[in-house]
């Protein structure tokens, strides 16, 4: 299945950081990547630049990380913000609507804030409960179209 629009796929495989960073990691790697990043995004400057998050979330997504490893991730003590939006983006890409809505409602109270880069020199910061908000009602989220989801009240 095709979780991002091809146009989105070419502008990740095109990027500099993919092809230099991305090519070759392993689940592990991805992880380690992702500490170094200060902030998560998708596009970056009116959609202008793929950000490193989006091109470790597309790597991972290839990957196809077992269920438990990804609830491992949602489930962290004390997680980094950039290793819990990851699973957060991950199992609403990926997950079926009943599964989305078990796993993502019980982060609603995590209070834990993310930092989103949003231009070249501007960061916004958001809680958990926000991001999950967006990515369950919104059709399309920082530049990404998110595969549509059934209502809560239907799917449970």
């Amino acid at each position: 299945m095709q979780y991002f629009d091809i146009s989105v796929t070419k502008r990740i495989l095109n990027s500099y950081y993919w092809k230099i960073k991305c090519t070759n990691l392993d689940l592990e790697s991805v992880l380690r990547e992702l500490f170094v990043l200060k902030s998560v995004g998708l596009f970056i400057d009116n959609d202008n630049h793929v950000h490193p998050f989006l091109c470790l979330l597309f790597k991972f997504i290839l990957l196809k990380p077992s269920p438990s490893f990804i609830e491992f991730l949602l489930r962290m003590k004390n997680p980094a913000f950039q290793i819990k939006t990851l699973g957060i983006f991950y199992v609403r890409l990926v997950y079926d609507s009943i599964t989305i809505y078990k796993a993502l409602e019980p982060l609603y109270y995590s209070f834990g804030r993310i930092a989103i880069k949003i231009k070249s020199k501007y960061i916004k910061m958001i809680t958990y409960d926000e991001l999950i908000y967006k990515l369950l009602y919104s059709r399309k989220f920082m530049g990404v179209n998110l595969p549509v989801i059934t209502k809560r009240y239907k799917s449970i």
